[in-house]
């Protein structure tokens, strides 16, 4: 039996032509996590696979990944990057 009870997708975001970042709530041995992970295209097929690169993280650093991601939106913003 798998460690990996279940893994519920929230949004998936289009990187690229070939690669995707896919946001999830997985839980495995009973604990809950998010995890923010790049799947890309397979040279031989449609199929999307994921890859290492990403981030796994707790729910109680939620709050601080947050306050980071809208410091970075707010200076990308003044600083002309983003639109407002």
């Amino acid at each position: 039996m798998s460690d990996f009870q279940n893994s519920v997708e929230v949004a998936t975001i289009q990187k690229n032509s070939l690669d995707e970042l896919r946001v999830s709530v997985d839980t495995f041995k009973n604990h809950q996590f998010i995890q923010i992970r790049t799947w890309t295209e397979k040279s031989d097929s449609k199929e999307k696979i994921p890859l290492r690169k990403g981030i796994t993280f707790g729910f109680h650093v939620l709050p601080e990944i947050i306050t980071a991601l809208q410091k970075i939106e707010h200076s990308a913003k003044r600083k002309g990057m983003l639109k407002s």
